[in-house]
């Protein structure tokens, strides 16, 4: 695991899509979730850039590719809120957002987080819920 917070030890992320991570907090909880080290927009096209196409049938908006807020992120779920933040820490870094999504789910799977108290993760890809058929 490498220690998110100390940034001169993450080296070189050029190759890789994202990482899996966890952040412990300091009442003793933790969540498990996954980051894109890049994020894609789609812009529309302006009036300019619309009346220089020659083919009426390309696209008219143009994707915009950049570095996410990776490195200032904390998390996604909203029961964090007035928790403070203990340590972060980037587990794995995945080449491809299929590995990505699949590592993730096995990480959440393996440590059991919809049945664990002390983790804050509240669903596994959208489809496994902790409070169904409570």
């Amino acid at each position: 695991m490498l220690d998110w917070n100390n940034l001169s030890s993450i080296k070189d992320f050029t190759g890789y899509h994202g990482f899996t991570y966890v952040i412990n907090y300091a009442d003793g909880t933790n969540y498990y979730g996954k980051k894109d080290f890049i994020t894609s927009i789609k812009r529309k096209l302006g009036k300019k850039e619309l009346a220089e196409r020659t083919d009426k049938r390309t696209k008219t908006y143009k994707t915009i590719v950049k570095e996410s807020n990776w490195r200032t992120y904390n998390g996604s779920t909203k029961n964090s809120k007035g928790k403070t933040i203990k340590d972060k820490w980037i587990i794995e870094p995945y080449k491809t957002k299929r590995e990505l999504t699949y590592r993730e789910a096995e990480l959440l799977f393996k440590y059991n987080v919809l049945f664990d108290d002390k983790c804050l993760n509240e669903n596994i890809l959208g489809k496994f819920f902790s409070n169904v058929g409570d």
